[in-house]
């Protein structure tokens, strides 16, 4: 009802040329009524950051379609790039799990009413991002693949743990740069689409290609986790692994497979994990 009126009143206005709106869509092509043209523009937040530049002349709308960057995940490549590389090119790279390291469990099969960070989290991951490190959180949420909670619910956690950490930190520098997260669920899955486990960690998939589009260097990778599948994730990837004792943490340290490891670092949570990280940089740019 709101629609019929709407578009009632910008064609009998005859001031309004183009009706453009956004959110998170995939974009439409230019729908022309009455003397007005209507559209959606697609999501510029994720790869490869398509945008879209309209001409108005008279009542007469155009469009160019653009991409920033080349689409390496295939898909055709950009018309035209805003730039040369990525933004996060060559940089280092630190890797940290989310329920157990950053936040609490609880939201896990729940809404963001029950997502409740770590102390420090957020002033933390404030100084990896200040210290030049990439921050990606990768996380399984096969919750979604086990018909839990809906995916939705799972992007809205994120929106409003990103909201926690800049309040914490007082920075928008306390948000990841970025979200890897894995919603099949093997065998339980719900239905066919959640089933598999190929991006499910230990596997790198997810972050395997994150690095790929990103052009990151692993030869300083760090992995900050609270379980042995982060553990055998870093073991995989080639990261140095760090077990924080929050979350699941106590539990992982007694565990033969744990006590099996010889490159792992204990540290009680993500504040004194990222205090290693940081030591250990300084200490390879002082030298011997």
């Amino acid at each position: 009802h709101d629609a019929g009126n709407i578009t009632q009143l910008y064609a009998e206005s005859g001031k309004v040329a183009l009706s453009l709106s956004g959110r998170y869509h995939v974009g439409t092509e230019l729908l022309e009524k009455d003397g007005v043209t209507y559209t959606s523009g697609e999501q510029f937040c994720e790869a490869p950051f398509p945008f879209r530049i309209y001409s108005i002349d008279g009542k007469i709308v155009s469009v160019e379609k653009f991409q920033t960057l080349e689409n390496k995940m295939g898909g055709g490549s950009a018309s035209f790039q805003t730039m040369k590389q990525p933004l996060y090119a060559g940089k280092p790279l630190a890797i940290l799990d989310r329920d157990g390291v950053i936040n609490t469990l609880s939201s896990y099969t729940t809404g963001p009413e029950e997502m409740k960070l770590i102390p420090g989290a957020g002033p933390a991951i404030k100084k990896l991002k200040e210290a030049g490190y990439v921050v990606i959180f990768n996380t399984n949420q096969s919750c979604v693949g086990l018909g839990e909670v809906s995916q939705e619910i799972v992007d809205m956690n994120h929106d409003w743990l990103c909201h926690l950490l800049t309040e914490e930190a007082g920075s928008l520098d306390a948000q990841p740069d970025i979200l890897c997260y894995s919603v099949q669920a093997g065998d339980d899955a719900i239905t066919s689409e959640f089933a598999g486990s190929d991006t499910v960690k230990p596997a790198t998939t997810l972050v395997d290609r994150a690095v790929a589009f990103h052009e990151l260097d692993k030869t300083e990778c760090w992995m900050v986790g609270d379980r042995m599948g982060d553990m055998e994730f870093a073991r995989r990837f080639g990261a140095r692994p760090i077990l924080v004792l929050t979350g699941d943490g106590k539990n992982t340290l007694n565990r033969p497979d744990f006590q099996a490891l010889e490159n792992a670092v204990v540290r009680d949570n993500l504040t004194e994990a990222v205090q290693e990280i940081l030591a250990d940089a300084s200490s390879k740019r002082r030298g011997p």
